[in-house]
């Protein structure tokens, strides 16, 4: 049977392989997640600086990102 992508990110955190994922392999998958997060964030951002035409419409594109 084909790896689903959830059991691909838990398998790839799962250090220990006993099944359930512990206290450092959780803080290692909610550090990358964070940094995902961060980029994609910043990858919106900079493309709503390049295409947005007024300050207003730029605000409410960053609003909306961190909301």
């Amino acid at each position: 049977a084909l790896l689903t992508q959830a059991q691909i990110v838990f398998f790839v955190y799962l250090q220990d392989k006993n099944g359930t994922i512990e206290n450092e392999e959780l803080k290692g998958f909610l550090k990358d997640l964070l940094e995902l997060v961060k980029k994609a964030s910043t990858d919106i951002v900079e493309t709503s600086l390049s295409t947005s035409k007024t300050p207003a419409s730029l605000l409410i594109i960053i609003i909306n990102v961190f909301i």
